[in-house]
């Protein structure tokens, strides 16, 4: 069997300095923004169009610890990034992947930090109140309404319209109730349980918006611009 150090492939990356200073301060999240990425939605997506988190203005070279099959999943992700990013280095330019790697790693991280904002928005000011919740932005929302959409439960009724406004203000109270049961839930677990996907994400997503807090402007460190091939990645007969 291989030494555990083997499995852990530096790639060149060129990213936000906040993904420098999250993944400087917990590398295991890394693992955590890769999923995002994977597992991303149209909803997600909107969040990487501005980069408020992580804005590529503030990009640095850098070498990231992934493991292989970190790096292999975000390597094939295809995943273009807004204008923000402007534009990649041509294919055959040398820091093209590191372009390309940085993109989507400061994409699955801005993923994660808006996903905790969505949820603190969504439980502020005790959340007593439908008015409390951030629908524009709440995530959870906009997926729930987006397949209510689809499943015909607006009708056909024109958005503005007093019928669509209805159903959209009944929608809305159900969405609330769901969020109050939740929260309920959530106060009752035990800190010993084991937690879910969707629990590590929250508490990653929760752990990616900390560190940003307590490391913003504070200046980032690098040690050095490692670059591991990937001929591992090869296919031998």
């Amino acid at each position: 069997d291989a030494h555990p150090s083997a499995l852990v492939h530096h790639a060149r990356c060129f990213v936000p300095a906040n993904v420098l200073r999250v993944v400087q301060a917990e590398p295991q999240l890394i693992a955590d923004a890769v999923a995002a990425v994977y597992e991303r939605d149209p909803i997600d997506m909107r969040a990487c169009l501005a980069m408020k988190h992580f804005p590529p203005a503030t990009r640095v070279m850098a070498s990231i610890p992934f493991n292989r099959c970190q790096y292999a999943q975000l390597l094939h992700q295809r995943l273009e990034g807004g204008k923000v990013f402007g534009a990649r280095p041509p294919t055959q330019s040398p820091d093209h992947k590191a372009h390309d790697l940085g993109i989507k790693l400061a994409c699955g991280f801005e993923i994660l930090a808006s996903q905790a904002q969505s949820r603190s928005a969504a439980t502020a000011a005790d959340a007593n109140t439908v008015a409390a919740v951030d629908w524009e932005h709440d995530a959870r929302w906009l997926r729930f309404c987006d397949r209510l959409t689809r499943l015909g439960y607006f009708n056909n009724n024109i958005q503005g319209s007093r019928e669509y406004k209805r159903l959209l203000a009944a929608a809305k109270d159900h969405y609330f109730a769901e969020l109050a049961a939740q929260r309920e839930a959530d106060d009752q677990e035990s800190v010993e349980m084991v937690m879910d996907g969707a629990d590590r994400r929250r508490a990653a997503a929760q752990a990616v918006r900390r560190i940003l807090s307590e490391a913003a402007d504070t200046p980032v460190a690098i040690d050095s611009l490692r670059d591991d091939s990937d001929s591992w990645m090869d296919l031998t007969p």
